[in-house]
This record gives structure tokens, C-alpha cells and sequence, in this order.
């Protein structure tokens, strides 16, 4: 500017192609040795089933489980808290969309309550008319499409060519017919409210998982994309990378870092570092700051990087290191636009701070 002596403060604060549907479990029609070797193996899964990999990669993983006498009963129906529990170990945090209600036939002491409350609070569970969530009642095929719909967030904005959907469903069966998780049957119908085996359930999981992981942005991604790649990336792509909205969609406080047992104490430092880098500028003063309500969290982040002059994947990284540790992160003197961030454990936000002189 020409005037040396104005300065320029603004404050921002954020917030927090597959087979049919019919798969064969069983090793009789479609024998293929597996190559390879699991620590732990079910006695009854064989290593010429065709899902062998799939099942006991998921046990690999903490995932599947297993009964205690060794086997995972492949061929059995699939209970509604038994798809919960497996999606439960899959997924660290579910958006909490819903106010939990206890079901009426869901005791505290359920081995599977949790996991239950976990994907009820998500909005993928609900009770019948009678309130009860049916724990040991037969999982469905459209219950399984919400399920991981929404579990996995794929994209439910798509149609689908199978004639016997409802509506409730629709967009659910689309996302698994869209995202290669399903084709449905030959007759080109889903059968919606038919049961589906252990197997099945573990196999169209295993399916969603892997669409996600191949679709996941990392921020090493970011750091090799031209600034068009990064403007053409969606919400849904930014926002996973960042650990405040990790948390925030779940319902859930960034938890403190190491070291600290009390919020206040842990937002003591990183914040008075920050107050240093305002000067007499009062940090509350502003009370009409931007957050991601008003401001979208993916153009958020594209503005601030081309505030601050720095590349995309450096700004993400920053956030999740000063929200995960609890310190400030201030600009060096080469930095050509002066800037300061921090996150208080205290209102759960992030604060970032820029000037130019």
C-alpha cells in the first residue's frame, strides 16, 4: 500500500465394474487358491472360496471377528447389530445427524450398544413404530444400501436402472449402482426388503471401503496439483482432510493435546502467542467473523491459502498440526503477508489471522 503506516488485520474463524448382486460364497462353484497367508483364518472359510482375501483381509483389519469357536458362519443371515458392529470397527467417526433415543429393546448392558447408538445417532439406524431397533432381526438389502450410503458418503445424487426400488431407498441403491458397489440382480431388479448373508454383507462392504480409499484426497495429493486441480476439488474432498471438522461432524470436541487434562490450560499458551502477533488488537473484538456456515469450508481454505501466499496442502497441514498439538503458528520474516493461527479448546474454533502492510 502506499501508505506504509496503514495496516490491513482481518481475522477469520472457523468453526468446527463389479459381479451381480448374487454373489457366491461358497467354494464349490468358483474354486481360486488364495495366495495369501492371515494371521487369523476361520475354520470354515477355505482358502478356495472365492471371498477368502475379502473376508479375512477384513478380520486382518479388526474389522470381522468371527465367532469365539473359530468360524464366521459365512452362509448366516446377517443381524441389523451385526452390520452395525462391523461398520462401527471400520469407521472411527459417523456425522451424528440424529439425537439418540434409547430403543426400547436395547439394554446398556448389549455387547452391541454402541455400536447401535453410534449409527442411530448417524441416521442410519432407526426404530420401528414401536421403538424398538430390532438388534437380532435380519439385516435388509435396502438397509444395507443406507447403511453404506451413508457410512461411506458416496455421492446419492445419481438414478439407477432397477426396476423394484422405492423412493425411501432410491438414492441409497443408486449410490452403490453408481460407485460399483452393486449391479443388482440379472432381472434387473435389487429386492430390497430379502435378507443377505454374512458373506454378502462383508463383500459389499469390502467393495464400498475400497471405492473410498481409491476416491480419498490426501493432502501429499494436494501438495502435487496445479492451483486449477485444487479449485476444482469438492467440499467433501477438503473437509476430510482436516482434523477440526474431523471431529466437528461427528459431534465431537478436538480432543486435547498430549500433555493437557484441562481445555482452558491448553489453549493458555498457543493463545497468547497468537495475542502477540495482534498486538493491542483485541482477539474477541470482531464478532462478525466469517465461519464455515457462511463461507464454505472448501472456498475457506482456498482463500486463506491465497491470503497468506502459501500452497494449499502447507495451510492444511498447519491447521491440523496447531488443532492436534495445541500451539500457534506464526509467519516467519520472509513471509510476504503476515500471519497467525491458533485453535481454542476453550470454544472448540480455530482462529487465523493475516495482515499486510
Amino acid at each position: 500500500m502506499k501508505n506504509s503506516n496503514k495496516l490491513l488485520l482481518s481475522t477469520l474463524a472457523l468453526a468446527i465394474a463389479t459381479p451381480a448382486f448374487v454373489i457366491p460364497y461358497d467354494s464349490t462353484s468358483n474354486q481360486v487358491e488364495a495366495a495369501t497367508t492371515y494371521a487369523k483364518t476361520f475354520s470354515d472359510v477355505s482358502k478356495k472360496n472365492v471371498y477368502y482375501d475379502i473376508i479375512h483381509e477384513m478380520a486382518q483389519s479388526g474389522i470381522i471377528s468371527g465367532y469365539e469357536d473359530g468360524t464366521f458362519k459365512p452362509s448366516e443371515t446377517i443381524s441389523r447389530k451385526h452390520a452395525a458392529a462391523l461398520i462401527s470397527r471400520a469407521i472411527d467417526r459417523l456425522p451424528k445427524t440424529t439425537t439418540f433415543k434409547a430403543p426400547k429393546d436395547l439394554s446398556t448392558n448389549n455387547a452391541y450398544y454402541n455400536d447401535i447408538k453410534k449409527l442411530m445417532e448417524a441416521g442410519i439406524l432407526a426404530v420401528d413404530s414401536k421403538g424398538n431397533i430390532n438388534p437380532n432381526k435380519a439385516l435388509t438389502r435396502g438397509e444395507m444400501a443406507k447403511i453404506l450410503a451413508i457410512a461411506y458418503d458416496l455421492d446419492t445424487t445419481g438414478t439407477n436402472p432397477l426396476t423394484d426400488v422405492s423412493k425411501a431407498n432410491a438414492k441409497y441403491v443408486s449410490a452403490l449402482y453408481n460407485n460399483g458397489v452393486t449391479t443388482g440382480y440379472e432381472d434387473k431388479t435389487f429386492r430390497e426388503n430379502a435378507s443377505l448373508t454374512r458373506a454378502h454383507y462383508a463383500v459389499f462392504m469390502h467393495r464400498a471401503q475400497k471405492f473410498k480409499e481409491a476416491n480419498t484426497i490426501t493432502i501429499e495429493d494436494i501438495s502435487k496439483m496445479s492451483q486449477e486441480e485444487i479449485d476444482n476439488l469438492n467440499y467433501k474432498q477438503i473437509v476430510s482432510l482436516l482434523e477440526p471438522q474431523k471431529y466437528g461432524l461427528a459431534g465431537e470436541k478436538v480432543p486435547l493435546p498430549k500433555g493437557y487434562t484441562d481445555r482452558a490450560a491448553a489453549t493458555k499458551d498457543a493463545k497468547a502467542v497468537y495475542a502477540l502477533f495482534h498486538g493491542r488488537q483485541s482477539l474477541d473484538a470482531n464478532s462478525s467473523t466469517p465461519t464455515i456456515s457462511n463461507v464454505g469450508m472448501d472456498n475457506f481454505i482456498r482463500n486463506i491459502s491465497k491470503r497468506i501466499q502459501k500452497p494449499t496442502a502447507d495451510v492444511i497441514s498447519m491447521i491440523n498440526k496447531v488443532t492436534l498439538e495445541g500451539i500457534a503458528i506464526t509467519s516467519t520474516e520472509d513471509d510476504p503477508v503476515k500471519f497467525a493461527m491458533y485453535f481454542n479448546y476453550e470454544e472448540d474454533r480455530l482462529y487465523i489471522s493475516f495482515r499486510t502492510f
